[in-house]
């Protein structure tokens, strides 16, 4: 058996944006400080734990060959966003991974739109909340279908 351990980067919390109501096609959305995933994990689990209870299973839409999209390209919509299921004893939340190396702006308005949380763009950002927008429309299509959207 495997035991992760709560790994954090030290001084940085855990960029993560959750719904208070679960149960959505995707919940909320976490944005890792590297593509080290792994490396992550346990400081993302250990802060689901107060919402989720005591997480129980963890699942992946993506094979380790198939790198994230880059959401600071327009590229990304010809590839499949990643997504990380959480589920704990009480609840379960699907989340739209932001790929580390999103420009911050624009990372900001996903975890925030992703949770239902509303966004007030300055003036000059509101082509990065559409595109925002049009990045979750991909990801709750694709989690509908359990394709990606491309």
């Amino acid at each position: 058996m495997a035991y992760l351990t709560p790994r954090r980067l030290p001084g940085r919390p855990i960029r993560l944006c959750l719904a208070g109501d679960l149960g959505r096609r995707i919940d909320g959305a976490w944005w890792p400080y590297t593509s080290a995933l792994a490396d992550e994990l346990g400081g993302l689990v250990a802060a689901l734990d107060g919402q989720l209870g005591k997480v129980v299973e963890v699942g992946l839409n993506w094979s380790p060959l198939n790198n994230p999209p880059s959401l600071n390209w327009r590229d990304w919509r010809t590839k499949p966003q990643h997504i990380i299921t959480v589920g704990g004893c009480d609840a379960t939340a699907n989340l739209l991974i932001v790929p580390s190396a999103t420009n911050g702006p624009l990372a900001g308005m996903v975890l925030r739109r992703a949770a239902g949380l509303p966004v007030e763009p300055r003036r000059g950002d509101v082509a990065m909340l559409e595109t925002a927008e049009e990045i979750l429309t991909a990801a709750r299509r694709q989690r509908t279908t359990g394709k990606p959207v491309g």
